[in-house]
């Protein structure tokens, strides 16, 4: 508010005003940036789940749940990729990507990051599952082709239940790895 108030006792109207809304912008997208996160999501001895730090290397023949929590914005995205788990060592593993509180029509970015990450974690052996996609956005995964790059039971649609998803793409995700391991026998 500073710089918008010296602006316009300094500058022409019309450009004080410009150079407000430019202000108004990179601060959102700073504030945008910081609130997305990443958290792991892990069952307790009681079978409710809790949140931990994301892993950084995704654990070979494991599930791991990790919850994005963002408003799918360009500014967050290369944080969030840091974030993610390294998939080197992936064999065998499987990422439930949780979507939740994704908007309905995702950036294009987002949506594109989310595919290099698939790739990364296929050729390493791995896979990705996206749980709790509500309806607008598993239109939009269908329309730019990451629902067939998943294959089957990849998209995990939302239900009336918080967790409903998340358990139907946990138990999806355990006979993945179960018939993997039994093939290599």
């Amino acid at each position: 508010m500073v710089v918008t108030f010296a602006a316009t006792t300094q500058l022409p109207l019309q450009q004080a005003i410009v150079l407000g809304a430019i202000l108004s912008l990179l601060l959102y997208c700073v504030q945008i940036s910081r609130q997305a996160e990443l958290v792991a999501l892990v069952r307790d001895s009681d079978e409710r789940w809790r949140t931990e730090e994301v892993p950084a290397i995704l654990p070979p023949r494991q599930v791991t749940v990790v919850e994005y929590g963002g408003a799918s914005f360009f500014a967050e995205l290369s944080r969030l990729e840091g974030k993610l788990p390294e998939v080197s060592k992936a064999r065998g593993a499987v990422l439930v990507l949780v979507m939740r509180v994704v908007p309905e029509v995702p950036s294009s970015a987002l949506i594109k990051q989310f595919r290099r990450y698939a790739t990364r974690l296929e050729k390493a052996g791995g896979r990705l599952i996206l749980a709790g996609v509500r309806p607008g956005l598993a239109h939009v995964l269908d329309r730019t082709g990451l629902s067939a790059q998943l294959g089957g039971g990849g998209v995990v649609p939302a239900d009336e239940h918080v967790f409903g998803a998340v358990d139907r793409a946990v138990t999806d995700a355990q006979e993945w790895i179960r018939i993997r391991r039994d093939s290599e026998q």
